[in-house]
């Protein structure tokens, strides 16, 4: 179980276990998870669909590149644009979203339709539909 972050590392720990074919648990429940580190998809939700969120007032796609220590993390300078640092970060290696869901456990997704996520956790129910994964859903208006 993993909220927002904490989604966010649920999911890209049940890929990668599926990856190294290691046991995957039982099942795993992503609430409002963040499934696009580079941000872009929240952007969208702020600039398209009117999702108000103190998180996205003043958030641009150079939010992924947090700087954060002892971390495999990408390496971006001043020069590189925000279009080459989503690129980077919309991977599987750092956005769920971007990864396979076909063979992964159960998921029990909850998310609410007026947060900064709900944009990139539709997008995940639909590749869950279409990898045929045993998962539900609660989506809180």
């Amino acid at each position: 179980t993993g909220g927002s972050a904490g989604g966010t590392l649920t999911l890209l720990l049940i890929q990668k276990l599926k990856k190294l074919n290691l046991p995957q648990p039982l099942g795993a429940i992503p609430i409002s998870a963040m499934t696009d580190i580079s941000c872009a998809t929240a952007i969208k939700a702020r600039d398209e669909d009117g999702i108000n969120d103190a998180l996205l007032q003043n958030l641009k796609v150079e939010f992924g590149a947090i700087d954060l220590d002892n971390i495999d993390r990408p390496k971006f300078d001043a020069a590189t644009t925000d279009v080459e640092r989503a690129a980077v970060l919309q991977t599987e290696k750092y956005s769920p979203l971007f990864g396979d869901f076909k063979g992964l456990c159960p998921l029990y997704i909850s998310t609410t339709e007026q947060e900064v996520f709900s944009r990139e956790n539709k997008l995940m129910i639909e590749k869950c539909k279409d990898a045929g994964l045993d998962f539900e859903v609660d989506i809180d208006p």
